[in-house]
């Protein structure tokens, strides 16, 4: 509710088309990193106990594209 970095959460990216599970655990700084990862559509999902689960349907990657995707966990 504060904003603050979240540390340890466990962050998935699920590539559709595939059922391929990418994963990281966020930084002290509230930071992931998951490369490479194939083109196309994923979901993406954040979870940490005691926050409710975070989930981003829709996105899709495409060849040499970069992307930044916050997560924001709500406490609950």
């Amino acid at each position: 509710a504060q904003g603050a970095p979240v540390t340890g959460a466990d962050v998935v990216a699920f590539h559709v088309p595939t059922g391929q599970r990418f994963t990281a655990k966020t930084n002290d700084d509230g930071f992931y990193s998951l490369r490479p990862l194939p083109i196309g559509p994923y979901q993406l999902t954040g979870e940490l106990p005691g926050f409710r689960r975070f989930q981003q349907d829709g996105l899709v990657l495409t060849t040499g594209q970069s992307a930044e995707i916050e997560i924001v966990l709500q406490p609950g």
